[in-house]
């Protein structure tokens, strides 16, 4: 299995599974070859965060992990995505009775 072969099995998941992107974590460096295919998918921006493109193939070293690297992706998603819960006027009835010990 050559090395380039073996780098579009990998990065074709990203395809398969419809996913706009994709970590590949890895324990050793990463290959010239690995780079320009992570390179090669271009990058992804998001419908809801224009402006902020993120590569949609991105490569990490376990050690890179370990220093605190993170996989870049939009983290805040805006405020229309999500319905807001009707505000509710307090009631005015009886009180909870507090209990005499």
């Amino acid at each position: 299995m050559t090395a380039g072969w073996k780098n579009r099995l990998y990065f074709g998941v990203r395809d398969r599974e419809k996913a706009e992107i994709a970590a590949f974590v890895t324990l050793q460096e990463p290959t010239a070859g690995m780079k320009a295919e992570a390179v090669s998918a271009g990058f992804c921006e998001p419908e809801h965060f224009p402006g902020q493109r993120v590569p949609r193939v991105q490569i990490l070293t376990i050690a890179e992990l370990l220093e605190g690297t993170q996989v870049l992706y939009p983290r805040v998603a805006p405020g229309e995505t999500f319905a807001r819960a009707a505000k509710q006027k307090k009631e005015s009835g009886p009180k909870q009775a507090s209990l005499k010990l």
